[in-house]
């Protein structure tokens, strides 16, 4: 817990930091992402999906994070392959994680069921969360084939996205 607390600290400092630069907006990022995940473990892994959204969000707002300039509106048509990259990462990112999260909620229901907890693995049964794990890869993968047709990857690319999209998810159950 003192390196979780020491960590999102000098996170908000360096979006603190990085506000001088780029404006209030960057700051917000750090602030919301640590206040975030400082309420997971008590409040929010104890909730239906709650938890596994708040871990993707986290995840996913990070590129923004990383590319701000890019977001202000005269530079967004300047640098339309990088937006376009970064919401990609964003999405994927997103929903990767979310999977993620769901895999790792099946992984510790037993633990989590004694706890009295009521996350989506304990709430549903088997049979209805594999296919929504399903569902969430699918996106992703959508998503990666639109971005590489869109960008004209060529097929090694798109398949090794593909195969990698799905690394994440290996469970031992």
């Amino acid at each position: 817990i003192p390196l979780h607390a020491t960590l999102t600290l000098v996170g908000c400092i360096i979006g603190a930091g990085m506000s001088y630069y780029h404006g209030w907006p960057v700051a917000i990022i750090p602030i919301l992402t640590g206040a975030c995940l400082w309420w997971y473990s008590p409040v929010l892994k104890k909730k239906f999906l709650l938890g596994n959204v708040a871990v993707a969000c986290c995840v996913g707002i990070l590129p923004i994070w990383g590319t701000i300039d890019l977001w202000k509106v005269n530079a967004l048509s300047e640098h339309r392959l990088s937006a376009l990259s970064t919401v990609t990462l964003v999405v994927c990112g997103f929903l990767l994680t979310l999977a993620r999260e769901i895999v790792k909620d099946l992984e510790d229901r037993p633990g989590d069921e004694q706890a009295g907890y009521t996350t989506l693995a304990i709430s549903w049964p088997l049979k209805r969360i594999k296919p929504f794990i399903y569902v969430i890869i699918l996106m992703t993968w959508a998503c990666i084939l639109a971005f590489s047709i869109r960008m004209q990857l060529n097929d090694l690319v798109i398949v090794l996205a593909a195969i990698l999209c799905g690394m994440p998810l290996r469970s031992e159950e």
